[in-house]
């Protein structure tokens, strides 16, 4: 299987899963009518395929990651996506290219501008040349944000994944990252299932705990203890330390969605 497949596969998907069905009834439901764009947001699930780094296109195509900064008000130290709040100035045009209604489209803005200003200008890559695969409908926060996952990718041929991280450091704005990682598809596969769970109070916080629990008891702790700050959240492993919360979810909902279907396709041998 190829890079080129494997992006052809993502882009018949997204219509059809968006990832909104997976999460959606965890925490509240969204209303009926699209959310105003002043209360929303967007990250960018960006794609890297590095050749060097795997011989499976699992292995060599990685999701970039970054760490916020501790000295942040909101969501300090966690590990997120790339993105953040809509902007009245994101503008449509670059959405209508995925026939999308105008509301919609201009969350493909949003996601786009915010990894330019996260990530700067890396000399290896220019985010001009990512090509967009689609966005998926809105998976709601905690703080009931309705937060838009703009897909997008593109190959690396002719460097190395130290080489990709080093470019993107370099050139990533200190105030919102404090470092930046990639996970591979193949790792990501490897840990679905892992959770966690948070204790989050007005008085005291304390460090959640990392189990296996079924994705079953997962939901069922969501549903139930939400509104008392008890949560437990898919989890993900990363070089920058474990991955939960909102963006568990959307990297939950994209393995289990997406690239579980595309992997029962493939030869034994090249996953």
């Amino acid at each position: 299987m190829t890079f080129p497949a494997l992006i052809s596969h993502i882009k018949n998907a997204l219509p059809s899963t968006p990832l909104r069905r997976l999460v959606t009834s965890l925490l509240m439901r969204l209303p009926p009518t699209s959310p105003s764009p002043s209360t929303a947001a967007a990250v960018n699930l960006i794609l890297l395929n590095i050749p060097s780094t795997g011989s499976c296109v699992l292995s060599s195509t990685h999701i970039v990651l970054t760490k916020r900064p501790l000295s942040l008000h909101s969501h300090a130290g966690q590990i997120c996506l790339p993105g953040g709040k809509f902007d009245a100035a994101d503008t449509m045009q670059t959405g209508n290219t995925l026939g999308l209604p105008a509301v919609h489209g201009r969350f493909v803005h949003t996601a786009l501008r915010e990894t330019a200003e996260e990530l700067g200008s890396p000399a290896i890559l220019n985010w001009d040349d990512l090509q967009i695969l689609g966005l998926t409908a809105p998976v709601p926060s905690i703080t009931k944000v309705p937060v838009y996952t703009l897909v997008t990718a593109t190959s690396l041929p002719t460097t190395t994944r130290d080489n990709v991280i080093a470019a993107l450091s370099s050139t990533a704005n200190s105030d919102e990252v404090q470092q930046v990682g990639l996970l591979s598809l193949q790792d990501l596969l490897t840990s679905l299932g892992r959770t966690k769970t948070m204790a989050s109070h007005a008085s005291s916080r304390r460090k959640g705990k990392s189990s296996g629990m079924s994705l079953g008891k997962c939901i069922k702790s969501t549903v139930m203890r939400a509104v008392g700050r008890v949560v437990t959240t898919p989890s993900f492993k990363t070089e920058l330390g474990e991955c939960w919360g909102l963006t568990g979810y959307i990297l939950y909902g994209f393995g289990v969605k997406i690239l579980k279907p595309y992997a029962k396709g493939m030869p034994r041998k090249e996953i």
